[in-house]
């Protein structure tokens, strides 16, 4: 596979599902929100710490983190996902809690990098290492980032 870079750290392939990412290719990159590229990549320069999105095309497990196709099963009918608005984040090896507070200590730059919600830590546990869901949806007009649950 040919990886198609879209920021400093990041390739196309981990913000798109497989069959997404299949049948376009370099144009699937019109289907993701760039904001949600610059705010992963901005975490990532802020932390310094790994973060994984999609990580499906070096044989991991995660495939939907970002760009869902409408034909999946995973998440609501209409997930801010399907439109390419929204990706789950595992960062290091922090808890869901932990990504929470960096979020809210750079709150001021996510805003305005688009970022308006954040799934509430207490849903997104996960086992031993939670995610972080963010997306650019509609917050109310609110200048913070709210917390919402799935």
């Amino acid at each position: 596979m040919n990886k198609i870079k879209v920021s400093e750290n990041f390739t196309l392939d981990e913000f798109i599902d497989p069959v997404t990412y299949n049948k376009f290719g370099a144009n699937a990159q019109r289907y993701i929100d760039g904001r949600m590229i610059a705010a992963t990549q901005f975490l990532r320069a802020k932390t310094g710490l790994s973060i994984t999105v999609n990580n499906w095309a070096s044989g991991g497990p995660y495939q939907e983190s970002g760009l869902r196709n409408f034909e999946t099963s995973t998440g609501a009918k209409y997930s801010a996902h399907k439109f390419g608005r929204a990706v789950d984040l595992k960062i290091g090896d922090l808890t869901s809690f932990e990504m929470w507070d960096i979020v809210k200590s750079y709150e001021t730059e996510l805003i305005s990098l688009g970022i308006k919600r954040v799934e509430d830590p207490e849903y997104t546990k996960g086992n031993n290492r939670g995610w972080l869901h963010m997306d650019n949806l509609y917050n109310g007009g609110l200048n913070e980032i709210i917390l919402i649950k799935p």
